[in-house]
């Protein structure tokens, strides 16, 4: 984990997301971790690096959490944590990192379910 300093805005977001939930990983709390960035995505940020970052964590995350536990996650979510899902899912087809695109295709039909689809793909904040 590198030491980069942001504007003081950025500090929320680098603090929860990168101290927080990279060391949820290794210990198992995948879940954790995926809301953690969920919650604080850099969405409105234009700071490469830091959007990288954050969509290689949630894929890692995303990617280690069971098939069989996706239902149970994705129905725990509220609509603005679908939105940004489906936005990393999206993100993740163009740059799949430590997940496959099958496993990217199992996590979209169970956030399509909840209708996220259309919000996305006309939301004009990008991850």
């Amino acid at each position: 984990l590198a030491i980069i300093f942001y504007p003081a805005h950025y500090l929320h977001h680098v603090s929860i997301v990168y101290v927080s939930a990279h060391p949820s990983i290794p210990s198992g709390q995948y879940e954790e971790a995926v809301r953690m960035v969920l919650d604080n995505a850099p969405v409105n940020s234009k700071d490469v690096g830091l959007k990288e970052a954050a969509s290689a964590l949630i894929l890692r995350g995303m990617s280690s959490i069971r098939t069989n536990q996706i239902d149970a996650f994705v129905g725990g979510l509220n609509q603005k944590q679908l939105d940004t899902l489906m936005k990393y899912i999206y993100r993740g087809f163009q740059k799949p990192v430590d997940i496959t695109c099958p496993a990217l295709l199992t996590w979209h039909e169970k956030v399509w379910k909840l209708s996220s689809i259309c919000r996305v793909l006309t939301d004009r904040q990008v991850v």
